[in-house]
């Protein structure tokens, strides 16, 4: 069934879906580049940081799950987006 999305995205035409994509992509790329430098080095001896760091692997089969699921159960992740 085709139902539209929450931000609608997916009821725009094609040309603009891509283009959407390819400005989040490009914000996310951008926000990446800004934050790689000194603040990623100061987060990196953060207390929050090391408290997190033991989860990690448990966050890694958590998207290996989703990715699994985004192929098998393709109808409910295509009307979430």
């Amino acid at each position: 069934r085709e139902l539209p999305s929450l931000s609608g995205i997916n009821t725009l035409p094609a040309p603009l879906q891509a283009l959407t994509v390819v400005a989040i992509s490009a914000a996310i790329g951008g926000l990446t580049v800004a934050l790689a430098g000194p603040v990623f080095d100061a987060a990196r001896g953060s207390g929050l940081w090391q408290l997190s760091r033991p989860t990690w692997p448990l966050l890694g089969f958590i998207y290996l799950a989703a990715g699994v699921a985004h192929f098998t159960e393709a109808e409910g992740f295509e009307n979430i987006t």
